[in-house]
Order: C-alpha cells, then sequence, then structure tokens
C-alpha cells in the first residue's frame, strides 16, 4: 500500500511541475489534491468491495496529494519576501509534520465512523482522507492567491 502511495507521488510529480510551470502552482495543488481524494474514494470502495486489485491503483492516486504536499513547501517560500522565505518554509514543513503524527491518530476515530454508516472500519480511514483532501483543493482554490509562482517570477 505505502509503495503505490510513493509510486503516485513520484508519477505525479513531473506533470504536475510542468502544470506549475505552464499554468501556476495553485492548478498544480488543486489537482493534486482532488486526484488523491479521487483516489482516497477509490480506495474506501476497494475496501467496501475487498478488492486489493482496486485498491492498488486507488493509492497511486492518493499520491498525487502526497506530492501536492511536497509542492506546497514552494509555494510557502515563493509568496515569503526573501529574508523570510526559510521561515515560511519551515512553517510548512512544521504544518506537514504536525499532520503526520496527527492523521494516524484520525483512524481509529475514522473507523468507527465508517462503522456508524454500515462501512467496513478500513475504509473509514480513506473517506477521512478523501474529505482533508477535497478541503485543501477548495481552500487552495479559493484562497492561495495571487499565485505564488506569478509572485516568485515577478
Amino acid at each position: 500500500a505505502q509503495t503505490g502511495a510513493v509510486l503516485g507521488a513520484a508519477l505525479f510529480a513531473l506533470p504536475a511541475a510542468r502544470v506549475a510551470n505552464r499554468y501556476g502552482r495553485r492548478p498544480a495543488l488543486v489537482a493534486g489534491y482532488g486526484i488523491g481524494a479521487a483516489g482516497a474514494l477509490v480506495a474506501a470502495c476497494a475496501v467496501v468491495l475487498g478488492s486489493w486489485q482496486l485498491l492498488l491503483p486507488a493509492l497511486v492516486l492518493f499520491g498525487a496529494a502526497g506530492s501536492a504536499n511536497l509542492a506546497a513547501r514552494y509555494a510557502g517560500a515563493d509568496l515569503a519576501p526573501p529574508r523570510q522565505r526559510a521561515r515560511s518554509l519551515a512553517l510548512v514543513v512544521w504544518a506537514a509534520t504536525f499532520g503526520a503524527v496527527l492523521g494516524p491518530n484520525l483512524a481509529e476515530p475514522a473507523g468507527r465512523w465508517a462503522v456508524l454508516l454500515g462501512l467496513p472500519v478500513g475504509a473509514g480511514p480513506y473517506l477521512l482522507s478523501a474529505v482533508v483532501f477535497a478541503t485543501a483543493a477548495v481552500v487552495v482554490l479559493g484562497f492561495l492567491r495571487p499565485d505564488p509562482l506569478v509572485v516568485a517570477r515577478s
């Protein structure tokens, strides 16, 4: 499972960089989080169906959000004044670290939530991930203005 997610992050990195270079960081981040959300939903369906054959490609899609998380570091640095870039980058890395610690602790409550919905416990973390990734996409789309790469280039 982890290999699928890492592979997805690696496969999405180059196309995301091309999108960012051509259209800006916002579209690349929105695409990464959106593809990750879709992958999380497909992964939840795979758990419900008991299909590892569907789960593995879903996790490749899921990995696109990991690539977006890494790319968000550049967005944070792009928007900062030159003297504050290191601090801004550190803030983004700190937030990602906080999420990496908090996330696994939400697996059990997410599993209980899934059971309340009549789904297998294993679908819960993927459903929670889908919500979080979709929220990230909406927040980036609505609030990441001006586009960080446009600012950095100007």
